[in-house]
């Protein structure tokens, strides 16, 4: 008798007529599959705490990748999902055998592998998965923030589907041999994504030095800062902002305490048809932010403020910011706009939000 080999096994499912592993776990229905996926923690868009996500973040497109290779049939199934997001922002989990800025520079480096290897997929060895792709969340090394800049251009203009683009820089990440901060210019940006258009693109969740790339997204709609901005003018930067996006509806920035004003009396002038607008704020600081009021199509209002520990020491901070919000949202004329008397914690940071 024949001896029973894997060939054989094959040969016999396939006259069968049927599909492989038919039984057990990856026999529940999709649906199923798509709410044990849906219920994984994913990445924050946008993120406003200037630097890499922690490693549960990637919770769901782990989760995704084990499944992928459980089985042909699952495979199959969850490809697009897997691939429906080019994602490497999430840190590995430190190692205490190493001193601190070692630690941060190797952890960084195995993200930035993790990047490669995903644009290496979607460019060279797999290109059809490039239109599964629609969102983009990234975090990017800055001592090697050109060359994967340059990397990241084409790879975006494969992606007919991408809607939404994140990229976060570390403001922090040390040199080497001292203890300066690398800073990536703007002209990086610039000089990376010059000769390329994605009209595709909706939403961009930017650090500050790469605004200048905001010209590639002509229908772009929501532009959030998700670092201070320290480039010049922020009034400024608003008007350049206003020139390139005219489509924008939404805008989300951050509010440091060591800011000498609000910047809400700058967004209301040279922003006046914004839609909805986020204010992150740090170390609750109570601003003043009185003069959007002045926004006559204003429908949406989110105050983000870091939290304390114990939430019972700013309870009249909470009462005064909240109060302000319903005012600024009750002068706006939009007949679209929500009233929405809410405190809520941000899913990042403990922080508390107002809308």
């Amino acid at each position: 008798m024949a001896p029973r080999t894997r060939a054989a096994a094959r040969c016999k499912n396939a006259n069968r007529g049927s599909n492989y592993n038919t039984r057990g776990f990856v026999k529940l229905p999709l649906e199923i599959l798509f709410q044990i996926v849906s219920a994984a923690q994913g990445a924050i868009i946008p993120c406003m705490n200037e630097a890499a996500m922690e490693k549960k973040y990637s919770e769901r497109r782990d989760t995704l990748s084990a499944l992928c290779q459980v089985c042909r049939s699952l495979r199959v199934a969850l490809l697009p999902l897997l691939w429906g997001r080019l994602e490497a922002c999430c840190l590995p989990l430190e190692s205490c055998c190493l001193p601190g800025n070692q630690n941060n520079r190797d952890r960084w480096r195995l993200l930035t592998k993790k990047l490669i290897s995903q644009l290496m997929v979607l460019s060279v060895i797999q290109p059809l998965y490039a239109s599964y792709v629609r969102i983009v969340n990234i975090g990017i090394e800055p001592r090697v923030a050109s060359e994967m800049l340059f990397n990241l251009a084409p790879a975006l203009a494969l992606m007919p589907n991408l809607h939404t683009i994140q990229i976060v820089i570390d403001p922090n990440y040390p040199k080497r041999r001292t203890n300066c901060v690398l800073v990536i210019r703007s002209t990086v940006f610039r000089n990376a994504f010059k000769d390329y258009l994605y009209p595709s693109v909706k939403r961009a969740v930017l650090p500050g030095q790469a605004m200048t790339i905001l010209e590639c997204f002509p229908q772009v709609r929501e532009v959030c800062l998700n670092q201070a901005y320290h480039g010049g003018s922020f009034f400024s930067f608003l008007g350049i902002l206003a020139r390139n996006c005219d489509k924008l509806e939404r805008f989300g920035w951050i509010q440091f305490s060591q800011d000498q004003d609000s910047r809400a009396a700058a967004i209301a002038e040279k922003l006046p048809n914004i839609r909805g607008l986020e204010y992150h704020i740090k170390n609750f600081n109570v601003i003043e932010i009185s003069p959007l009021a002045r926004l006559q199509n204003l429908e949406d209002l989110s105050l983000i403020m870091d939290a304390y520990d114990d939430i019972s020491q700013c309870d009249d901070a909470v009462l005064e910011v909240a109060e302000a919000t319903k005012k600024v949202l009750e002068a706006s004329p939009s007949i679209n706009k929500r009233l929405n008397d809410r405190v809520s914690m941000h899913p990042t940071n403990d922080r508390v939000s107002f809308s």
